[in-house]
């Protein structure tokens, strides 16, 4: 794809996940439109001898063509490395609540305080006025300095740093059309992770990180069939692929899917849900939608952030669906303010 000059006021969102590298430019046009200037899916060669160099070499590639003095990086950190709790805070002053974290945050983040990064955002005051619902989000300093080596070596350096499951939510609220006053449930299923996103717009919100993606449906096939894991990879994204292959996976996941699900609704005074967003590169496994409809006997939709968005270039429908689920991460990073 022909990338085209940058505009001298653009975003670039950039998740780097396991298995690619998604990006995406955005050029604000006014206060409720944006263009897409560029974007790529740039996968890391999974064969290579030095794991860390290919991902280097996959950022790279990502970011062909960007002049870093014209355009805002916004990257983030997801799975494992991130921890997100929605607590209740004796305080609506954000200076209160901030010298308070050391001692309150223990009792929410079972994690020690000097091995990770905190940050809050109070999500509401609450009607006495004294308290306020409080966003904690905890990243581990590691996995966050590893992305930052990682961009370094690559040659760029990110304005901002934040995680996946708000950068999700931050996209489907923006172009979303619908009803806010109402149960968003948002299943993302990456290639080694599925992140479960539940929220309700100045409500509580909810996240939780599942070690089941792609790469675990790849891995049964795989075994199931004796091939190797880049034939057994081209074989799950055929039509004819047989879901009771890896229906101990699915199985897992589902029962994932469930729990969160009545959790957030008993959590919230049962009010439901309408439907369940879908999106992640695992989630163009053919039939999975409908195997999660039949079982959760919702609606499953699935979340496509290039619909209505004028782009610079062009891209034949194919292109688009092959590569618009993927971009859920992106999108919302590309549109931080």
């Amino acid at each position: 794809m022909k990338l085209l000059p940058f505009s001298k006021k653009t975003t670039l969102g950039l998740d780097i996940g396991s298995y690619s590298i998604k990006a995406i430019q955005l050029a604000k046009e006014d206060s409720s439109r944006y263009r897409v200037v560029s974007l790529r899916v740039t996968e890391i060669e999974k064969e290579s001898e030095n794991p860390h160099e290919a991902i280097i070499t996959a950022i790279k590639n990502s970011l062909k063509g960007v002049n870093p003095k014209k355009t805002r990086l916004v990257t983030s950190l997801g799975g494992s490395s991130v921890l997100i709790k929605q607590v209740t805070f004796p305080s609506s002053s954000p200076r209160e609540i901030e010298s308070s974290l050391k001692w309150e945050a223990p009792q929410y983040i079972p994690l020690p305080l000097d091995k990770i990064e905190l940050k809050f955002q109070i999500r509401r005051v609450n009607e006495d006025g004294k308290s306020s619902e409080v966003l904690l989000v905890a990243v581990d300093k590691g996995a966050l300095q590893r992305q930052l080596e990682f961009l370094k070596s690559a040659g760029v350096e990110p304005q901002i740093i934040d995680v996946n499951p708000l950068a999700l939510a931050n996209a489907f609220l923006t172009f979303s059309s619908k009803d806010e006053d109402k149960n968003v449930a948002m299943i993302d299923i990456g290639a080694s992770s599925t992140i479960i996103t539940i929220f309700r717009k100045g409500g509580f919100f909810f996240s939780r990180d599942i070690s089941i993606g792609g790469d675990r449906f790849t891995r049964e096939i795989q075994k199931t069939y004796r091939l190797e894991y880049l034939q057994a990879e081209r074989f799950k994204k055929k039509e004819e692929v047989d879901l009771n292959l890896i229906k101990t996976v699915l199985d897992q996941l589902l029962l994932e899917i469930r729990q969160s699900l009545l959790f957030f609704d008993t959590r919230t005074g049962h009010q439901g849900y309408e439907e369940i967003i879908i999106t992640g590169g695992g989630a163009r496994l053919p039939g999975l939608i409908s195997y999660l409809e039949k079982n959760l006997n919702l609606p499953i939709i699935s979340f496509n952030p290039l619909s209505n968005l004028k782009m610079d270039f062009n891209l034949s429908e194919d292109e688009v669906e092959k590569i618009e689920t993927q971009l859920g991460v992106a999108m919302g990073l590309a549109l931080r303010e």
